[in-house]
């Protein structure tokens, strides 16, 4: 018995040890399961990192005309704020929804001061040609889209527990 306890809390540590925090955005903080890559493709930053069960990636993309929407927003009272927010993330959920060709579940959600959206939906796996999971949080972070995914790469226990705990890590200042 002292063996296995001995054994899990061993396994406990290395993974524990091995992830990793970043900032991904002004103020927005992520625990990736490893340390991840970082690269910028036409404006989009991007981390990524994949485990065994499932792929985690941060996207930032900045909105068109930003730096006079940053302008503007100084004078936006916290309804236009919220209006704006949801309009541009409200569009944002429906090109993820028509993307992957299912329905999905969608929930408002708020992280410090950022509006955002949950989005589960299943799709089929390119790799496996097996339906997974797969949930992305996006933000709304001062005129930019924050795009916070996990992807199952099968569908374990394991896989759940790693994007629930991906997921879950957001954090902001």
């Amino acid at each position: 018995m002292k063996n296995i306890l001995f054994i899990i809390t061993l396994f406990t540590s290395f993974s524990l040890f091995s992830q990793v925090r970043k900032e991904v955005e002004n103020g927005i903080w992520m625990t990736f399961p490893k340390n991840p890559q970082y690269s910028v493709k036409q404006g989009i930053r991007q981390y990524i990192t994949q485990t065994d069960n499932v792929v985690c990636m941060v996207q930032s993309i900045d909105l068109p005309q930003r730096s006079q929407y940053l302008v503007a927003e100084r004078n936006f009272s916290e309804t236009e704020k919220k209006e704006v927010a949801d309009s541009c993330l409200n569009n944002y959920t429906q090109g993820v929804i028509a993307s992957s060709g299912n329905t999905a579940q969608v929930s408002p959600i708020k992280k410090g001061t950022h509006y955002g959206r949950k989005i589960s939906y299943s799709a089929i796996n390119p790799i496996t040609g097996e339906v997974t999971k797969r949930c992305i949080v996006v933000l709304f972070v001062r005129a930019k889209v924050v795009s916070i995914e996990c992807i199952a790469i099968n569908n374990s226990s394991q896989a759940i527990a790693e994007m629930n705990l991906f997921l879950n890590s957001i954090t902001t200042k």
